[in-house]
């Protein structure tokens, strides 16, 4: 199975969800289940880069990294995670690429 992909996550990757209600349960289980966390995390991200969310702010956009990053670093993965979320903020077209000015600076970009 690769990084990103994982069964639980099918639906959540194929219709919207609720951005800050992934972004807590990547928060709530990264100690405890660090791999659905990690997906929780980076699925936030997704629907952030793709425009879901509402009233988004920066302070939610760093949550969702953050917390993805937290589980990455817990599974070993922050490289693969990084160039992950690269790879997704760069097809990003929704609201002048908000969620890549937020997180510039920290990508490298």
């Amino acid at each position: 199975m690769k990084l990103f992909e994982h069964p639980d996550f099918e639906q959540a990757n194929r219709t919207p969800c609720d951005t800050r209600t992934l972004t807590r349960a990547a928060r709530d289980l990264v100690f405890k289940q660090p791999s659905f966390a990690l997906h929780c995390g980076f699925t936030a991200l997704k629907w952030l880069v793709e425009g879901y969310g509402y009233d988004i702010t920066s302070a939610d956009v760093w949550e969702a990294y953050r917390r993805t990053m937290e589980a990455a670093g817990i599974l070993g993965e922050v490289e693969n995670t990084q160039k992950a979320i690269r790879d997704l903020v760069a097809g990003e077209t929704f609201g002048g690429r908000f969620v890549t000015g937020v997180l510039r600076r920290e990508l490298g970009l």
